[in-house]
Order: C-alpha cells, then structure tokens, then sequence
C-alpha cells in the first residue's frame, strides 16, 4: 500500500498475500486471504480453472477457497514477502486505512520500498550490466562530434562551478557535444562528474521536416545511425567511464530512475522543441531534480523556437521558480533553481 502524499510504500498488504505461511489469516482458507488482486485470480485458475465456478456455500460464495485448498495439496512452497502489485491508499475507502493501521499495529512493515534509493550509477548498471562502450573503436573516421553553438554555452560552466553537481541527467544528447563540453569543465574544474545521456537517437520532428537535418540521421537500413556517432564521440573523448547513454524516450527514463528512487544535481533538456513536448519533459525530469537542483534548458530563441520559450515560461509559473536566460543570442539558455527547501517528490533518495 502506497502514501498517496510521499508516494512511498508504506507497508504490505497480508489480505493480498498468498501461500501456506503467508496472510493474516495464514492458518485458515487453505493458507490464502484474498484473491481481489486479478494476478492472484489468473494464477489460481491455471491449474484447476474446472473448480473455479464450483461454489463451496450456500449463499454461493467461497469457490476461491476450495481452488486454494486444491492448489496447496498439490503444490508445496512458502510466501515471498515481497509485494507484487501496488496501490494507493484511498482515504475515501473506509477499508484501507483501517487496514493500515491494523497492519502498523501488527508490526507489519515493508523492507522493501518500491523507490529503493539508488544512486544514478546503480540504476545504470541494471540497464547496462557491461559497458555500452565495449567494442566500440576509437576511430576518428567515426567520430562527429557536430552540434550547435548552444552546446559549449558559457552558461555550463557558470552552473558547473555555482553547483558543483555529482549527477548530471541531459535529456536529448544527439551526438554528445554537449556532454562532452560539460564532462571537460568538470575535469578541468576537479569535479568528479557522472552524465547519464537519455536520447532515443532517432531524431526529432525538426530534423525529419528539413532537408539539411535529415541528412544528419545517417540512416542505415531505414534506421537513423546516431547511436554509433555518439558511443565512438564519447570513446575518443576518453569520457566512456564519465559520460553513459541511456536509449529511452524522456517520459519512460524519467520514469523508470524516479522508480529506483534515483535524485539529480543537474538536469539539461534539450529534446522536443514542441511546447508541449518541452513541458512534458521539464514535468518529469523536475521530481528526480534534488532540492537546490538547477535545470538547464536549451534554445531560448523566440523567433526560431517560441515553443520552448512558451514552455520555459509556463513551466517556471507551475513551479513558482525565477527564470534566468543566460548565453549569448541566438543560443541562450534557461535555467531554473530548485527551492532548497522543497521536498524530494517520493520521499528519501540519494544522488
């Protein structure tokens, strides 16, 4: 059962719980409590689905117990105590507070949270077990490492040293000229840095609509051949144990680190330039950003990208932060602080 105000698990449900030693109510019903949770029904039926409408009372209730009782003499084994589904505590529903007071006054407590605190580089492992760079050669025939004037911004370096960040999270890294701008002012200032860049290397709406930009795909076989730029890129920096791809759309990676309770310094986003694209990624990525956390947003232009600059507004009034704009015209960029004092969006996490 999940707090629906720090979205953290807070403790789990026995009534949900299946197996001879398993449940608050473990000694009776054939070692089963409920079988509401739709997983729980599917995998009871597997076996035995010809019992499943054969009820057991007269008021037609109890068929799941006679299907659990069947399902323990023929299988043997003992409950995980760990939780397969999760849901939100409805404060309209009479039913789950009490149970999670009763649960609190068992001693009922959940060791494992679903937001397990991990630091960027523990949730990159589970994505990358060995290196993304491996095999890659350093091949200077391979190497592009072409960008835009934005991508060695002043405005970096200035957040790079105010900041001092261990984590960094860039969002849309094309070929990887900006990481690598970045991953160099860190090294060259003594600071031990670690950028996790999200990109699906597929390109966006802007360079599939121009000529000059699609070109810049190299598809290979109908698929953009970005990917292969930025790991030889980032191998020829010698930037392969500072600077790691991570091939994910924003709203799933942002997604997936909130999950394994990850919180960064630095946030640069530089994907979509679509208003609405803009804004769904600042949303995102702003509950993984650590209290003091700067983001950095790219091509605050109005006459080349209004929608970024609608965005950049707009979200600056969702979160009540001061928009700075810092570069020099035409490739300015936006940054937003986040208040100190503002608390992480579920619950304790570590960088």
């Amino acid at each position: 059962m999940v707090d629906p105000r720090t979205e953290r698990p807070i403790c789990i449900d026995e009534w949900e719980s299946v197996g001879p030693d398993a449940g608050v109510f473990n000694l009776r019903f054939g070692g089963f409590v409920d079988t509401n949770c739709l997983m729980i029904d599917k995998l009871a039926c597997h076996h035995v689905l010809p019992e499943w409408a054969v009820s057991t009372f007269e008021n037609g209730g109890g068929e799941d117990r006679r299907v659990f009782d069947a399902l323990r003499r023929s299988h043997t084994g003992r409950g995980t105590r760990r939780a397969t589904t999760y849901y939100v505590v409805n404060e309209s529903d009479g039913m789950h507070p009490a149970r999670v007071k009763w649960f609190r006054s068992q001693g009922y407590v959940w060791e494992e949270r679903r937001t397990a605190s991990m630091t960027l580089q523990d949730a990159m492992r589970l994505i990358h077990p060995h290196s993304p760079f491996a095999g890659v050669p350093d091949d200077p025939a391979l190497t592009d490492l072409q960008g835009w004037g934005s991508s060695d911004s002043p405005v970096f370096a200035a957040v790079l040293c105010q900041l001092r960040p261990r984590t960094v999270v860039e969002v849309g890294a094309w070929k990887g000229r900006s990481a690598v701008h970045m991953a160099e002012v860190a090294r060259s200032i003594g600071l031990d840095v670690f950028i996790v860049c999200v990109d699906t290397w597929l390109g966006g709406l802007d360079h599939l609509l121009s000529d000059e930009w699609r070109g810049q795909l190299r598809m290979i076989n109908g698929m953009p051949g970005l990917y292969r730029v930025f790991l030889a890129n980032i191998v020829h920096a010698g930037l392969a144990e500072r600077v790691v791809p991570f091939a994910q759309t924003s709203t799933t990676a942002a997604a997936f680190l909130l999950r394994c309770g990850v919180q960064v310094d630095l946030l640069h986003i530089d994907a979509s330039h679509e208003e609405e694209d803009v804004l769904a990624d600042c949303r995102a990525w702003w509950k993984l950003l650590r209290p003091g956390g700067v983001l950095i947003g790219d091509d605050y232009n109005q006459a080349a990208w209004p929608g970024v600059v609608s965005a950049a507004h707009g979200f600056a009034r969702e979160v009540g932060g001061g928009l700075q704009v810092g570069g020099a015209p035409p490739f300015q960029k936006w940054v937003l602080q986040k208040p100190a004092n503002e608390a992480p969006s579920a619950g304790d996490r570590h960088t």
